[in-house]
């Protein structure tokens, strides 16, 4: 049995009929089930089943869901189909079995919604009444779209009609597995005992063959039972047998109870109370019992007319289980602006209020479309607030008084002006100083205290040069509260002047908002720190801004608060000056020059060669780069475009040394020298760079050398001249060397290979290759551009004035002779103009080509000069197969020709060839050539005859001229091929 309020699940089968649970051996069964999702979120279902005993467990293993899983919005519903594939050599019994369903991932909490089911499995041949032999009809009939209603507490009589179906007697019983003993109860006929008059209650239904009885089943759900649809299931046993198990259902409706029961105790509290003379509140006791069967959240408030209280509750919202009781705390507390209409005599004020209560969530009841009622109105409670006592009102009177005097005394009073107490400037080390240098490291800092803080409205600092004009001027205004002390900044070297304490931020900001910013780090410079050591006292320290060397004063003045005293009789402007003070002549010195004495090995360097820029300069007072500094070394050409090599100087702690290093970064054109720096005394540095000028363009450069420290420059020293990098005079373009490495015919590639070297070849466009015969003919070989074509033989220049070296560039495959070569050059400057450079060879002979050609008449090989015999049959043509190989080096423009028949054919191809039937000779010709002429010759000679006359001796194919051969007699143009046709390709 599940319920809809416990579980957001529900199934139900589409059919239930006595059929769908029974199955035959081998036999495959399906069960229709209709699954609902009552919650209100979408559910992805997961589906399975469980077996209820051992003997049913081997039907987890045939059993499926056809989907195995279903995936439901809020309030759909979704079918599934159970199937069972019976085994043939299953055990033909009665297999109990429930249907569980959960949504893990969407209802986590809720339990698996359970069905039982049973499916009885039988032989094929069994006989399928005894199975069916009793039936059962439950009154009233119920489904699951139209359960029976029924309110908690109710008791419904259900009536069990049995007809015993079988041939024997038997003894039915019906249990409820779904539900506990306490929900009902059954009540089997009465039957007659032997004795007359006596009659005795069964422990079961017992039935004649064909005999139908009734039975009794009484549902009472205790009072509480939570609401909702129930669908517990009967189940009917027989004696004779008990594995026949015959099921139904009875859908149940528990309607909802919204019975709730309130009251408040006590309803009347007094304020203050005798133990809690101070406190402005009271307390109330509410008890709740909810005597429904539905879960209530129930909120509460009160209120009184004049809203003299604010109402808490504990705990609220309040939630009650059906049957349960609960204490609700009720705190009224007096708002806190109200104390002051406490009456100051008489009873008190007695002030009525009520309590309401009402449904925190928007639960409607199925029943009557509302929400659940709340309980009547509770009798208001009264909260009584006593009169004040009569000391508080002598304190008024003395109040009074004492306020009456102060308003006197301020109409005539004034507090002091603020005063200067002292002014003086400092350096960086802490100590008084009027003398400093144009360095940041010495930045003037000034230091003044200041009287009366209470009375400061805004003080003003102004720096003075020596010609009585104002170098810099700030106004500071108090906007907040000063720290009591803070840590003066000094240099590394020397100590804090007061320890640093816990304090807030720094209290001044300038006139026009901006907030002063408290700089902690040592390498900023704070701008001003102000402190109250002691009440009525302001300490300041300013790091002023003035770095240029000159004289200079400062100037401080403060401004009071505007003030006037009551009703105007004395006033106080806030722009009149309070006090004023100024400080000595203080004197900013020139900075010393660091960087000094740069000077160069030469003035004039030569492009692309070996030879190194040395530059040496001094480095003084080597401290002002401590901890941390960079130095840069930039060599800068007429356009701007500098190389930049930078080095870091950094302090090593242990050895209280300096070491420079270079820094690589990505943006750098070439790789830092080493920078070499040695002492040359105990303050002061020579270095010196060494600087490759073999990557340097032919530019004047200007040397210049940067120091700087926390970003900031601390010296730059410059070349007086530029240095001057010349360029290296270039090579001429010519033909350095031009020879035959290899002739063709003298290995088996059979192609002239040439070497050459040619000297800087920048403005190269392409070379020609010509072969120049004996007789002055001339032929072009080979034409390669520039570079590309030449990569794979050549060697090009690195650096430029380098020359190309070309090794075994073939030139192609030469007919037998005398040769000499002949190399052009076409050339193209930049500025466009073109030019030709040709150089000769020496002359080189050239051997055969080394070719090779096997050739077959009607697949018999024939030798070259040769001249075969073939007989004739007259009226029929003569039908020759020639086919060849030619073995031998392959080059572009190499072609194999038959004679005297025209077309060209490939190294390894075939001629079919046809003659008419008559006496003949034809001489042929199988020929290799290219463009220098003819490489390899194969003469042969087919010659007919007449079988029936003697054989004529065979002749060479010398004794004729080429492409000579006999006329062939006439003959039907319809019956004979033509005797030449064009090639076709085998």
């Amino acid at each position: 049995m599940q319920s809809a309020t416990q579980n957001p699940l529900f199934l139900d089968e589409k059919e239930l009929s006595i059929e769908s649970q029974r199955a035959k051996l081998g036999e495959r069964k399906k069960r229709q089930y209709i699954i609902e999702n009552l919650g209100k979120t979408k559910a992805n279902i997961n589906l399975w089943i469980s077996s209820l005993d051992l003997q049913s467990k081997p039907l987890e293993k045939w059993s499926t869901f056809d989907p195995p899983s279903l995936e439901l919005e809020a309030g759909k519903t979704g079918n599934v189909t159970l199937i069972f594939d019976v085994p043939a050599y299953a055990e033909a019994i009665t297999y109990n079995y429930e249907i569980l369903i959960k949504a893990p991932l969407h209802y986590p909490d809720s339990p698996p919604f359970r069905r039982s089911q049973q499916l009885r499995v039988f032989q094929i041949q069994e006989d399928l009444t005894g199975f069916n032999q009793s039936e059962f009809i439950v009154q009233p009939a119920t489904n699951a779209s139209n359960p029976h209603l029924l309110n908690s507490g109710e008791r419904l009589e259900v009536t069990v009609t049995v007809r015993n179906l079988s041939d024997r007697t038997d003894r039915f019983y019906l249990t409820c597995p779904d539900l506990d003993k306490h929900w009902y109860a059954i009540k089997y006929p009465e039957s007659d005992l032997d004795i007359p008059g006596l009659v005795r209650e069964t422990q079961g239904l017992e039935l004649n063959p064909g005999q139908t009885g009734k039975l009794l089943l009484y549902l009472s759900p205790p009072r509480y039972t939570p609401a909702g649809i129930y669908n517990p299931t009967l189940r009917l046993i027989s004696n004779n047998k008990s594995d026949a198990v015959m099921l139904d259902i009875i859908y149940l409706q528990i309607e909802p109870d919204d019975s709730l029961e309130v009251e408040m105790s006590p309803l009347v509290q007094t304020i203050p109370q005798k133990h809690r003379r101070f406190s402005n509140q009271a307390e109330f006791v509410i008890q709740i019992s909810n005597e429904g069967n539905i879960e209530r959240e129930i909120l509460m408030r009160a209120k009184d007319l004049a809203s003299m209280f604010t109402y808490t509750f504990a705990p609220c919202p309040l939630q009650t289980s059906p049957g349960t009781k609960a204490t609700v705390v009720l705190v009224a507390r007096l708002r806190r602006w109200k104390s002051w209409l406490r009456p100051f005599w008489g009873k008190g004020w007695e002030i009525p209020f009520d309590v309401e209560l009402e449904n925190a969530n928007s639960f409607i009841l199925a029943k009557t479309n509302k929400p659940p009622r709340v309980a009547p109105s509770l009798p208001p409670g009264r909260l009584i607030w006593k009169a004040r006592p009569l000391w508080v009102i002598s304190l008024i009177i003395f109040l009074i008084l004492l306020g009456f005097g102060i308003l006197l005394w301020k109409l005539l009073y004034l507090p002091p002006l603020p005063k200067i107490s002292k002014i003086y400037p400092y350096s960086s080390e802490g100590k008084s100083s009027q003398k400093f240098q144009e360095d940041e490291n010495t930045p003037v800092q000034l230091h003044w205290e200041i009287e009366r803080l209470s009375q400061l409205s805004q003080l003003q600092v102004t720096a003075i040069d020596g010609e009585g004009q104002e170098a810099s001027k700030a106004t500071y205004v108090f906007n907040a509260a000063i720290p009591q002390s803070y840590t003066r900044k000094t240099s590394a070297s020397s100590q804090s002047i007061s320890e640093k304490l816990p304090s807030q931020s720094i209290a001044l900001g300038k006139d026009n908002a901006e907030q002063v910013e408290r700089v902690e780090s040592r390498e900023k410079v704070e701008k001003l720190q102000c402190i109250s050591p002691r009440r009525e006292l302001l300490s300041c320290d300013l790091s002023t801004t003035i770095e240029k060397a000159g004289k200079y004063n400062f100037r401080l003045e403060l401004f009071p608060i505007e003030r006037r005293s009551l009703l105007g009789f004395r006033k106080r402007s806030d722009r009149k000056i309070a006090d004023a003070k100024k400080t000595d002549i203080i004197e900013i010195a020139n900075p010393k020059k660091i960087l000094q004495n740069l000077f160069f090995n030469r003035s004039v360097y030569q492009q692309a060669t070996k030879e190194v820029i040395i530059a040496t300069w001094d480095i003084f007072n080597i401290d002002k780069l401590k901890p941390l500094s960079t130095l840069q070394v930039l060599l800068t050409d007429r356009k701007n475009n500098a190389y930049k090599y930078n080095y870091k100087v950094e302090e090593q702690k242990a050895s209280k040394t300096l070491s420079i290093s270079p820094i690589l970064e990505a943006q750098n054109s070439l790789q830092p020298p080493n920078l070499d720096c040695s002492l040359s005394s105990p303050k002061n540095l020579v270095c010196q760079v060494q600087i490759n000028s073999i990557a340097l363009a032919a530019e004047d450069y200007q040397f210049k050398i940067e120091l700087s420290k926390n970003e900031k420059t601390l010296d730059t020293l410059e070349s007086l001249n530029p240095l001057k990098i010349i360029p290296k005079p270039e090579p001429p373009f010519k033909i350095s060397s031009l020879g035959v490495s290899q002739a063709s015919g003298a290995s088996p590639n059979s192609s002239s290979l040439l070497s050459w070297e040619i000297g800087n070849p920048k403005n190269l466009q392409s070379l020609t290759i010509k072969a120049i015969s004996a007789d002055g003919k001339s032929v072009d070989l080979k034409r390669y551009q520039y570079p590309n074509d030449l990569r794979q033989f050549c060697e090009f220049p690195r650096q430029p004035g380098e020359s190309m070296k070309c090794k075994n560039v073939p030139t192609g495959i030469l007919p037998q002779g005398e040769y000499s070569f002949q190399l052009v050059l076409e050339t193209q400057s930049a500025d466009g103009k073109t030019g030709t450079l040709s150089q000769n060879s020496g002359t080189v002979k050239v051997n055969k080509a080394p070719y090779t050609m096997e050739v077959k008449v009607n697949d018999q090989p024939v030798l070259p000069n040769s001249s075969s015999l073939y007989p004739i049959q007259f009226g029929l043509p003569v039908i020759f197969d020639i086919s060849w190989v030619v073995k031998g080096p392959g080059s572009e423009g190499t072609k194999v020709e038959l004679l005297p028949f025209a077309g060209e054919f490939g190294l390894s191809d075939s001629y079919r060839l046809t003659l008419s039937p008559e006496v003949m000779q034809q001489n042929l010709i199988l020929q290799v050539s290219n463009q220098f002429g003819v490489l390899a010759k194969f003469p042969l000679s087919i010659q007919t005859y007449d079988p029936n006359r003697s054989v004529p001796s065979q002749s060479s194919p010398s004794e004729k001229s080429e492409g000579e051969r006999r006329s062939p007699s006439t003959a039907e143009p319809s019956k004979l091929e033509p005797l030449e046709k064009p090639p076709v390709a085998n």
